[in-house]
C-alpha cells in the first residue's frame, strides 16, 4: 500500500483519484481474451495516458520550483568549496614533490649506510679468515669466507610524517594493446568481462540497417534485435 505522508495536501485528492487505477489496469488485462476487452483496454490505457500527461503539467511548477531551490543550494555549496578546493590542489602537488624528494633521500642514505655496514663485515671476515690461515687453521679459515654475510640492516625513520596527512596510492589497469587483450580472450586465457562492447556506436549501426545488419554481424556475435512498445497518441 502507498502512503501519502510524503504527497502535498493540494495533491492528496489528485493523488486518491489514481490509487483505482492499478486494480483496474489488472484486471482489464487479465480480461484481454477478444476483440472487445481488446479495445476496452486500449480506450483505458489511452485514459491513464491522458492523466499521466494532465499529472506532470500540474506538478510541473512544482518540480521547477523544487529543481531551482535545490539548484540554487548547490551554487552556494559550490561557491563555498571552491577556494578550499583551489587551496588543496594548490597544496597538494608541492607537499607530494617534497615528499618523494624527501623519501629518495632517505633511501639513498639508508642504502649508503646498510652498504658500509655489508662492506665492513665483509672487511672483518676477511681479517678473521686471515688471521686463522696465519695460524694453520685453513680449514676454518674458508668455513669463515663461505659463510654468509650477517650485517646489520638500518632502516632511518621518515622525516615527512604529519599527522592528519597521508599518502594515497590508486592502482588502475591500462589497456594498451586491445588486440592482445581480445586475442587472450579469444584462446580463453582471459576473462570475457574484462570488455565491454560499444553498445552506442552498435546500437546506432542497428539503428540505421536494422535486420540487414545480421547478415554482416552475426558471424562476428552481434546482431540487431527489435522491441516494440505500445506509445499514447496518434
Amino acid at each position: 500500500m502507498q502512503t501519502t505522508e510524503l504527497i502535498p495536501p493540494e495533491y492528496q485528492e489528485n493523488f486518491r483519484s489514481h490509487s483505482h487505477l492499478e486494480a483496474r489496469a489488472r484486471e482489464l488485462a487479465n480480461a484481454i481474451k477478444d476483440d472487445a476487452s481488446y479495445r476496452e483496454a486500449c480506450d483505458f490505457r489511452i485514459t491513464v495516458d491522458k492523466q499521466r500527461k494532465t499529472w506532470a503539467l500540474a506538478i510541473k511548477p512544482a518540480v521547477q520550483a523544487a529543481h531551482l531551490a535545490h539548484k540554487k543550494i548547490k551554487d552556494v555549496e559550490n561557491m563555498v568549496d571552491l577556494p578550499l578546493s583551489n587551496s588543496l590542489d594548490i597544496l597538494d602537488p608541492q607537499i607530494s614533490r617534497y615528499r618523494v624528494e624527501q623519501e629518495n633521500k632517505r633511501r639513498i642514505e639508508q642504502e649508503r649506510i646498510n652498504r658500509q655496514l655489508r662492506e665492513q663485515e665483509e672487511t672483518n671476515r676477511l681479517n678473521e679468515a686471515e688471521e686463522l690461515e696465519k695460524s694453520g687453521k685453513a680449514e676454518e679459515a674458508q668455513a669463515v669466507l663461505e659463510a654468509p654475510i650477517v650485517a646489520p640492516e638500518v632502516i632511518l625513520p621518515s622525516t615527512t610524517k604529519v599527522a592528519g596527512i597521508s599518502d594515497r596510492t590508486y592502482w588502475s589497469a591500462e589497456v594498451f594493446n586491445l588486440k592482445l587483450l581480445c586475442k587472450a580472450i579469444a584462446e580463453g586465457k582471459a576473462d570475457p568481462s574484462f570488455v565491454l562492447p560499444n553498445t552506442t556506436a552498435l546500437n546506432g549501426m542497428a539503428r540505421s540497417m536494422k535486420s540487414a545488419m545480421n547478415a554482416e554481424w552475426e558471424p562476428k556475435g552481434v546482431r540487431a534485435v527489435s522491441r516494440t512498445d505500445i506509445a499514447g497518441g496518434r
